[in-house]
C-alpha cells in the first residue's frame, strides 16, 4: 500500500528537464538536442497513470486524479523470483527500487539483457583495446573476458540457449 498525490497542474517542461533556470542556461560540456519545441505551458488536472515495475517491466497500473489530494494505492502483484520493484508515473517520477529476494537467490536480468551486456563488453574491448597500455593489455583482456563469461552465464541461468549467438568469450588480442 502506498499513497500518492499529484498537483492539479505542473509545468510541461519540468517533466523533460527543458525548463531554463532563472539564472540562465547551464552548460556542462555536453550538447542537448531537443526533440520537440520548448514548452513553457502547464498540464492542467486530468489523470496520471501510476505503474508498478518489476525488473523494469510494468506489472500493474492504477489511474489517479491529478487533484492535489492524497490517494491510497494498493497493488497485488506476484513476485516469483528475486526482483527489484519500483513505482513510476512516467515521465515525472520514478521511485528508487526495492529489492525483493526470493529463496535467497540473486536478482537476475532477463536473458536478452544479459546477452546485451556481454555484447556491450565485447564492443568496448574492440573499441578501446588500442588505448590500453601494452603492458596492461593482457590483464585488461582477461578482465573483459571474465565479464563476458559472467554475463553469458547469467543469460543461460535466465533461460538463454547455451549456444546462443556467435558471442566469443575469448577476445582478440590484436590492436587495430
Amino acid at each position: 500500500i502506498t499513497a500518492v498525490a499529484f498537483a492539479p497542474e505542473h509545468p510541461v517542461a519540468v517533466a523533460y528537464g527543458t525548463l531554463n533556470p532563472p539564472q540562465g542556461k547551464r552548460i556542462s560540456g555536453d550538447t542537448v538536442n531537443l526533440h520537440a519545441p520548448r514548452d513553457g505551458g502547464y498540464v492542467q488536472g486530468g489523470e496520471r497513470t501510476v505503474e508498478i515495475l518489476i525488473n523494469g517491466q510494468v506489472a500493474a497500473t492504477r489511474t489517479v486524479p491529478a487533484d492535489g489530494k492524497i490517494h491510497e494505492l494498493t497493488f497485488d502483484v506476484l513476485v516469483t523470483q528475486s526482483s527489484w520493484v519500483a513505482l513510476r508515473q512516467f515521465p515525472q517520477l520514478h521511485t528508487n527500487p526495492v529489492d525483493v529476494i526470493v529463496a535467497d537467490k540473486p536478482i537476475r536480468p532477463s536473458a536478452s539483457s544479459a546477452i546485451w551486456c556481454a555484447e556491450s563488453v565485447r564492443l568496448l574491448w574492440d573499441n578501446r583495446r588500442r588505448f590500453i597500455r601494452e603492458s596492461e593489455r593482457d590483464a585488461a583482456r582477461e578482465s573483459y573476458e571474465k565479464a563476458i563469461r559472467t554475463f553469458r552465464q547469467i543469460a543461460i541461468e535466465a533461460g538463454a540457449d547455451p549456444g546462443f549467438g556467435d558471442l566469443a568469450t575469448e577476445l582478440s588480442p590484436e590492436v587495430r
